[in-house]
């Protein structure tokens, strides 16, 4: 038997464990952490702690020579830990060491005994011999440690010795990859996934530098001219090229203290020291580098720069205003079909081209010209269609059928968002309840923009439609980007959270083009991470990879559906299939497609069920009729 004094120790030390993860647990929604990270670091503080207890009291019993079984079988179970244990005398020399790590040190467990501990820690010996002092006190002591290229998380806490004399024990657990993890998700924060540039975020610092050492301060604001035309003409994957080429062009103009940063929407973003008689020759300057065609996967593609420039303090009071202006002297270059655009108060009120879209989308809305498409989203592994993303589309008159980003400016800018969203919701939820007839646990993800989010306006919408009882709200999923929940945090999650409390699945659209932060997901009753295209590859890009990777593992610990977007080829599948994503959407299976396309699309997902139901009876036996 194991003396009450030994046995009261063991039970505190994890009972501590214990309270020290139940602590962790609850605070990690409010401290400034992110709660994963949070709830990993105390969970692992807090397997450490039960480690340590078990240790004693293992370490205990066979000094007493009894239950030795047990402790044998606690030896063997320490050997397979990817965590190193070990124990010091008084004198801090080590007298036992255990855990699989110490392999990856090339130590075996006898090596080291008789050794002094910093032994153990070469090449960082003085914060871990401190430590080691401290719980040679009576302290316990965390710390962190880098023992041949991996980062290891440690413990100490004083052990006490038969005859009265004290010694240390210690547990440190190799949390290399958690690390590389986290730096995945910083570099995430920090720089685009797909052009390695800066974010404005990522340059707050030297933008600062710039504005303060000099009184004036250009800005210019440009991309490749006619975007959407030319993503619309080469495919996502082609263009995603381009924009790495264009990228590095860009990156080829900074001078001395210049600053390069992207955008939200991947425009190009140069800061830089000039008078304000600049304009012409760093307009220049930028359309030089963009004249020359780019070579995209054998394909020429022509794609000339637009530019829109402004100038701080004329033109906007710091980094933030000025860029705005810049960014409104791009927007009209890029509509009007201009090279260079220099800000002007003038411009808010001369957008004449703006002006007439807002007409004819209003006059679209009247007569019927605003359609629905619908792009599939399959299961990775059964290839099964779980559901689908309605997407809207306009059918114009004139210039044939136009996607969202060819008029979604001015439905903002005229208010007429709402509307649309309601028009998409009514069209495809019409179609819902016939097509989980042949697919009874189909679900329809419809977006949801900023301005549907103000007021009870989509609340009511959406009971409205739940209110005819034609399926299940379970059946009904809305998604949501990142910078719409950012214009007013509060009243987004209110709202969202009245739709979840309704049985509607929320998604995070777009995951890792925005703020990317982790605090949406404890902040918005999200259910599911769609994650954004660019991210989506075959395993050839190691940076792209890396955050997919990360994104996906933590959507999994958090128990989060993930769907990769963008999925175009069998390659990509594949890899985004190992790495266990739940489900994708993308050209791979379907590009969006009309209500009777779909329809067919789910025809032909139950035959094969049906076919395969049939193969399984008939391998069982069983006849038809049976």
């Amino acid at each position: 038997m194991v003396d009450t004094g030994t046995e009261a120790r063991f039970e505190h030390t994890i009972a501590t464990g214990v309270v020290l993860f139940a602590v962790g647990a609850a605070t990690a929604g409010w401290l400034p952490v992110p709660r994963p990270i949070m709830l990993l670091a105390t969970f692992t503080a807090a397997a450490a702690m039960l480690a340590l207890a078990m240790l004693r009291r293992g370490w205990t019993v066979r000094a007493r020579g009894k239950q030795r079984s047990g402790s044998d079988a606690l030896s063997a179970t320490m050997e397979q830990l990817p965590a190193m244990v070990w124990t010091t005398g008084s004198d801090l020399g080590i007298t036992s060491t255990r855990g699989a790590a110490l392999a990856k040190l090339a130590f075996s467990p006898g090596d080291l005994v008789g050794l002094p501990v910093e032994t153990l820690f070469a090449g960082t010996r003085h914060v871990e011999l401190a430590a080691h002092r401290a719980a040679l006190a009576g302290e316990t002591v965390a710390f962190e440690s880098t023992l041949a290229g991996r980062t290891y998380q440690a413990i100490v806490k004083p052990l006490a010795g038969d005859g009265g004399e004290g010694g240390v024990i210690g547990v440190a657990l190799d949390v290399t990859a958690r690390r590389e993890a986290e730096e995945a998700l910083r570099v995430a924060l920090n720089f685009d996934a797909l052009t390695g540039l800066r974010t404005i975020d990522g340059a707050r610092a030297e933008l600062a530098a710039l504005f303060f050492a000099h009184p004036s301060v250009a800005i210019a604001v440009f991309d490749v001219a006619r975007a959407n035309a030319i993503a619309e003409a080469i495919g996502a994957r082609r263009f995603n090229r381009l924009t790495t080429l264009a990228a590095e062009r860009a990156a080829t103009l900074r001078q001395g203290d210049d600053v390069l940063i992207i955008a939200r929407r991947r425009s190009y973003v140069l800061f830089t020291a000039a008078g304000e008689d600049a304009e012409t020759a760093l307009a220049e300057r930028i359309a030089r580098a963009f004249e020359a065609p780019f070579t995209v996967e054998g394909e020429t593609v022509y794609a000339p720069a637009n530019i829109g420039i402004a100038f701080a303090p004329r033109d906007g009071e710091g980094i933030d205003q000025t860029l705005s202006a810049a960014t409104i002297a791009y927007a009209h270059a890029d509509v009007a079909a201009v090279p260079v655009v220099g800000y002007t108060p003038k411009l808010h009120a001369a957008a004449n081209d703006r002006i007439r879209l807002e007409s004819e989308l209003r006059r679209a809305l009247a007569q019927g010209e605003l359609r629905v498409q619908y792009q599939p989203i399959v299961d990775c592994t059964s290839g099964l269609v779980l559901g689908a993303e309605a997407l809207v589309r306009w059918q114009h008159p004139q210039r044939g059928l136009l996607f969202p980003p060819a008029f979604i400016d001015a439905a903002e800018a005229s208010g007429l968002i709402p509307e649309i969203g309601e028009f998409v919701l009514h069209e495809a939820t019409s179609h819902l309840a016939s097509w989980r007839t042949q697919a009874p646990g189909l679900f329809l993800s419809v977006n949801v923009a900023a301005q549907q989010l103000e007021g009870d306006r989509i609340v009511e919408c959406i009971d409205r439609i739940l209110a005819s009882g034609r399926f299940s709200p379970r059946a009904l999923h809305v998604e949501i980007t990142e910078s719409s929940l950012m214009r007013d945090v509060t009243n987004a999650s209110a709202v969202l959270r009245r739709l979840r409390s309704r049985g509607l699945g929320i998604a995070l659209d777009d995951f890792g083009t925005g703020y990317s932060s982790l605090g949406y997901l404890k902040h918005f009753p999200i259910d599911t991470i769609k994650i954004d295209r660019s991210f989506a590859n075959d395993g050839s890009s190691r940076h792209d990879d890396a955050i997919l990777r990360a994104v996906i593992s933590l959507a999994r610990s958090l128990d989060l559906r993930t769907i990769v977007e963008g999925v175009e080829t069998e390659g990509e599948l594949e890899h985004v299939r190992a790495l266990g994503s739940d489900a994708y959407q993308g050209f791979r299976f379907s590009e969006a497609v009309e209500p009777s396309a779909f329809a067919a699309l789910l025809e032909a997902r139950t035959r094969r069920t049906r076919d395969r139901a049939q193969n399984v009876r008939v391998a069982a036996g069983l006849t038809p009729g049976s």
